[in-house]
């Protein structure tokens, strides 16, 4: 017998337990996740962030992991049908000409290793980065008097590091807002949307 068939099936991206830990970590914390968006845009943190931090979210935790699987995702064959995502998936290149399509995919590899490295040295507060977030708009002025396609790319990347961080954050605690369903509620609910 197929014991996968008796489970219910999960429909998006982040698992009943994974919504259960969003709840129970991050309902309402605004101030945890500000010092998350702190460390994944290498800006500095207080002594006592740095301990919060540590405490709320320690290294390997299942916590930790969920954020990094919403920041950082990788793509992952077990996920539901049409949630299986990674950085390079909203890249904009259709429809572009080649140039800007190139500085799209540039942008998104410069991000996805940005993020590669924030997460390596994500409770290493001392340690350095090989790429900065200040770094990206560094010299701009003498960068456009060359070839401009890495500070296009650059720029790019950082303005999309910024949205993609808040827009992620911001889901987060949404659904650790969300309220949790009975049995019966889904059951009710679910028989509400077939009859539309």
């Amino acid at each position: 017998m197929n014991t996968t068939s008796t489970m219910p099936k999960q429909t998006m991206r982040f698992s009943s337990e994974e919504v259960d830990l969003m709840r129970s970590n991050l309902h309402e914390n605004d101030t945890l996740l500000k010092i998350v968006r702190k460390r994944l845009l290498q800006m500095p943190l207080s002594e006592s962030e740095e301990s919060l931090l540590t405490k709320l979210i320690p290294k390997g935790s299942d916590l930790s992991r969920l954020i990094k699987k919403t920041v950082h995702p990788e793509l992952d064959g077990d996920a539901p049908f049409f949630q299986m995502i990674d950085l390079y998936l909203n890249t904009d290149v259709k429809d572009k000409p080649e140039e800007l399509a190139i500085i799209n995919i540039l942008a998104r590899e410069t991000m996805t290793k940005y993020f590669d490295e924030v997460f390596a040295k994500f409770y290493d507060f001392d340690g350095s980065f090989d790429i900065t977030f200040k770094g990206f708009t560094e010299n701009a002025k003498e960068r456009a008097s060359g070839d401009t396609t890495d500070l296009c790319a650059d720029f790019l990347a950082r303005n999309t590091i910024l949205n993609h961080v808040d827009f992620q954050l911001s889901q987060l605690l949404i659904l650790a807002g969300s309220k949790k369903e009975s049995a019966e509620e889904k059951e009710t609910r679910l028989k509400k949307n077939s009859t539309k």
